[in-house]
């Protein structure tokens, strides 16, 4: 499955109980044993909260390459 986008919609089952998220509000609750499924332009996708997590990128920090001080 390609890089997951904020837009991404989820279809979440915990304990047979099945809800929707974005992306973009899914991590703050995701669960290593969710059930997943992602749907992007049509096509559905089935994937565990575990690889979901593992597949989402970190904001790398940023670099400052010259500092002046006064």
């Amino acid at each position: 499955m390609a890089e997951l986008q904020g837009t991404d919609k989820f279809l979440v089952n915990r304990a047979g109980q099945s809800y929707k998220l974005e992306q973009q509000n899914l991590m703050a609750e995701l669960k290593d044993t969710d059930l997943m499924l992602v749907n992007r332009d049509g096509l559905s996708y089935k994937a565990t909260g575990k690889e979901i997590k593992d597949s989402v990128k970190t904001s790398e920090p940023a670099v400052i390459g010259t500092v002046v001080l006064t």
